[in-house]
């Protein structure tokens, strides 16, 4: 139930874009992996990298960032795996992308997330986020 709470709670500030209610779920050392080619792609090695990967979302697409969950959350123990889909204007074009993070908790907070783009697992030369 712990599990589920924190989930639910993650997923409705992303979202609802109150990304500030997320920080307190994140562990000081968590380890954040942003998988793909695009402004956001790397590793973001604690909370106030993290903190400042949100900060950078923000900047680049402002208000028009949409975040949706797609499907259920799949909940194996410590584990859960979300399929998300995003959509936001990047420099006046619409751009779209979809993946799946991997989210690591312990002791009641996120310790490591990964996100991958379904674009990433396409091959090598694919772009997350693509221009619609």
């Amino acid at each position: 139930e712990a599990v589920q709470a924190l989930v639910q709670e993650y997923l409705a500030a992303l979202t609802t874009r109150h990304f500030e209610t997320i920080y307190p779920q994140l562990d000081p050392g968590i380890v954040w992996r942003h998988v793909g080619n695009h402004p956001l792609a790397g590793e973001y090695g604690d909370r106030d990298a993290v903190i400042g990967l949100f900060q950078r979302l923000e900047q680049l697409a402002g208000e028009s960032i949409r975040i949706d969950v797609v499907g259920a959350p799949r909940i194996d123990g410590q584990t859960v795996e979300v399929d998300i889909a995003v959509s936001y204007q990047l420099d006046g074009a619409p751009m779209q992308g979809h993946g799946t993070q991997t989210l690591q908790l312990r002791n009641g907070r996120i310790v490591a997330v990964e996100y991958r783009s379904a674009m990433a697992a396409a091959g090598p030369a694919a772009l997350d986020g693509q221009a619609v």
